[in-house]
C-alpha cells in the first residue's frame, strides 16, 4: 500500500529520504494538484459554517410570519417570509443519513401562504458566506453538496449568488424520497471574474436552497451564471401551499473544486468560535459597584470571539437587582462591551442575571 504524506505532496523531502513505497513526483507537487485534491489535505475546505447544525445559540426553533424576516433553529442560517403564510425555522434531530441520525435545519408550514405576487418570496434555507472567506474562488469552480429532505416530492432548487446579487447560478435537483434524506450534489462552473466577492468582511456569496417566489425573483433558466439577483430556478416545487409541508438539509458544504469531497466536520469548539464571529450570548453578566443614590455604574468586558463588524445589542430576558435598576447594554464595538445600572440609594448595587444577544450576522 502506498502512502502520500503533507511532506511528498509539497515535494520537501530529498529522494534519498523518502521511505520504500512512499510515492514522490513531481506530478504531485503541490501546486500541481487541483483544488479538490488540495482540499483532501487541508483543513477548512467547506467555506459553510455550522454546516450539520449542530449549533443553535438562539433556541431551537422561530416561527416566521408575513414581514418577518432574520434567524432561528442553527446559527448561520437565515431566512425570510416576504409573502403570507407562516413557516417555522428550526434544529432537527430527526434526520436519519445511512444509519445515523443527524441534525439539520428544518422549515415546515404552519399556516399555508397564499399565491405570491410578482415580488413576494419564502426566503427557502439560506447562509450568506462573507467575503474574507470566499473571495479566493472567484475563476474557480465549486462543488456543493447537501443531504435533503422534503414533503412533498417533486423539483427543489437553488441559487448560488454574489455577494450583492449581482449575478446568480440556478439550479434544479429532483427529490423522491417521500422525506427521508437524499444526497444532493451541485458542481457550479467556475465563479465570474465579475462576480462581487469582495476580500472583505461584506458578503461574499449567498447560498439559498428551497425558496419560493413571484415572478420577480424566479430565473429565466438553470444551469448556468447569468445576470440578475434570483432566488429560484424555473419550475420548481412551491412546497408553501400545504400545512405540514417541510423542507430540511444538513452536511451542507459549499468547497472549491469540481468534486464534492465528503462533508468536513470540525470540532465542536472550533464550530462555536466560527459561528460567534456572527452572534455571541453572554449570560449572566454582573454589573455592580457603589455610587450616590441615582448614580450609574459601568461593567466593561472583552467579547469571548471578536465579532465580524460592530454588533447590534439585545437584552434577551430581565436582570435581578440588588439596590438597582435599569440594567442595560451601554455600548459595544467588535471585541468589547459596557453594561449600566443606576444606583437606587447611596452604596452598593447590582444587577446580574441578564443574558445579552450580540448580532453581526451579514
Amino acid at each position: 500500500m502506498s502512502y502520500m504524506g503533507p511532506d511528498q505532496i509539497q515535494g520537501n523531502l530529498p529522494p534519498n529520504s523518502v521511505p520504500a513505497g512512499v510515492l514522490q513526483a513531481a506530478s504531485v507537487a503541490w501546486p500541481n494538484l487541483t483544488p479538490d485534491v488540495q482540499s483532501l489535505f487541508v483543513g477548512m475546505k467547506n467555506r459553510i459554517i455550522n454546516g450539520d447544525c449542530r449549533i443553535a445559540q438562539r433556541g431551537n426553533n422561530a416561527s416566521f410570519a408575513a414581514g418577518i424576516s432574520g434567524f432561528g433553529g442553527p446559527d448561520r442560517f437565515g431566512c425570510a417570509n416576504q409573502a403570507s403564510g407562516t413557516f417555522v425555522q428550526q434544529q432537527t434531530s430527526t434526520f436519519t443519513v445511512g444509519t445515523k441520525t443527524r441534525t439539520g435545519v428544518q422549515q415546515f408550514v404552519s399556516v399555508a401562504a397564499g399565491a405570491f405576487s410578482a415580488g413576494q418570496y419564502w426566503g427557502g434555507i439560506q447562509q450568506v458566506i462573507e467575503g474574507y472567506n470566499a473571495f479566493d474562488l472567484i475563476g474557480q469552480p465549486v462543488a456543493i453538496s447537501f443531504w435533503f429532505g422534503a414533503i412533498p416530492n417533486g423539483t427543489y432548487g437553488g441559487v448560488l449568488r454574489d455577494g450583492t446579487g449581482t449575478l446568480t447560478f440556478p439550479f434544479t435537483f429532483n427529490y423522491n424520497g417521500g422525506g427521508t434524506m437524499q444526497l444532493v450534489s451541485v458542481l457550479v462552473p467556475a465563479i465570474p471574474a465579475n462576480a462581487v466577492v469582495p476580500m472583505n468582511n461584506a458578503s461574499g456569496l449567498i447560498l439559498t436552497i428551497g425558496a419560493v417566489s413571484g415572478n420577480t425573483f424566479v430565473a429565466p433558466s438553470s444551469g448556468a451564471w447569468i445576470a440578475g439577483n434570483y432566488l429560484q430556478p424555473p419550475g420548481v416545487m412551491n412546497w408553501s401551499t400545504v400545512v405540514n409541508n417541510w423542507i430540511g438539509l444538513t452536511d451542507l458544504q459549499l468547497e472549491a473544486g469540481v468534486i464534492c469531497t465528503p462533508f468536513e466536520r470540525r470540532q465542536q469548539g472550533l464550530e462555536v468560535l466560527l459561528c460567534q464571529r456572527y452572534y455571541q450570548v453572554i449570560s449572566d453578566f454582573l454589573c455592580g459597584g457603589y455610587q450616590g443614590a441615582g448614580g450609574i455604574v459601568y461593567a466593561d468586558a472583552t467579547l469571548p470571539v471578536p465579532m465580524r463588524a460592530t454588533p447590534s445589542g439585545v437584552l434577551l430576558n430581565a436582570a435581578t437587582y440588588f439596590n438597582a435598576s435599569g440594567y442595560s447594554l451601554n455600548s459595544a464595538s467588535n471585541s468589547k462591551f459596557r453594561t449600566s445600572i443606576t444606583i437606587g440609594s447611596a452604596g452598593y448595587g447590582y444587577g446580574y442575571g441578564a443574558s445579552i444577544g450580540f448580532l453581526a450576522e451579514l
